[in-house]
């Protein structure tokens, strides 16, 4: 115990000499605290959600993460979920020529401000797109339980009731005993 608390006093000293020692030392240290380079900057997630942006808008959102610090944005195309009311319109389909348009242009203006744009390749919360067949989509594994009196009774009954997301496809992945 007395051997670890000496060699992290004489860390601590090396390190505060080490940092006095360079040109701007500690002041450089907290000034790039305080103002970090781009690179160290955090990134905010922005959605288009359904496809929609409105170009205005986005021009004012792009300003105010810049304005509140962010080196960049991670823009991701997702589908809108909950109740269709509160949901924004349908905007052009991911990678048509007017969705493509836009994108030029928010990343042209992210570009002027300093912004980076880190860009999921792929539409929508599971990452599928629209020419995703549904047997290749999203899947979860979900367990039921049941009683079969055999393996025949098994095979020709109902699975019981259970809770899941919307479920397009089920199949019996396996049977245990």
């Amino acid at each position: 115990m007395r051997k670890t608390l000496l060699v992290f006093i004489a860390f601590t000293i090396a390190s505060a000499l080490l940092v006095s020692g360079q040109p701007g030392g500690a002041d450089a240290l907290e000034q790039g605290w305080l103002n970090p380079p781009n690179a160290a900057r955090p990134h905010a997630y922005w959605l288009w959600m359904n496809g929609h942006v409105n170009p205005a808008t986005a021009r004012e959102e792009l300003q105010a993460m810049k304005d509140a610090g962010f080196g960049g944005v991670l823009l991701f195309d997702m589908g809108a979920r909950g109740e269709k009311s509160a949901q924004p319109p349908a905007g052009p389909a991911f990678l048509s020529p007017a969705w493509m348009k836009q994108f030029k242009e928010s990343v042209d203006q992210a570009k002027q401000l300093g912004l980076q744009v880190d860009f999921s390749v792929i539409s929508s919360w599971d990452m599928g797109g629209h020419w995703i067949e549904p047997k290749h989509g999203s899947m979860g594994l979900f367990s039921v339980e049941t009683t079969p009196i055999s393996l025949m009774a098994l095979m020709n009954s109902v699975l019981p009731e259970f809770t899941a997301p919307v479920i397009t496809i089920l199949r019996i992945v396996f049977i245990l005993p």
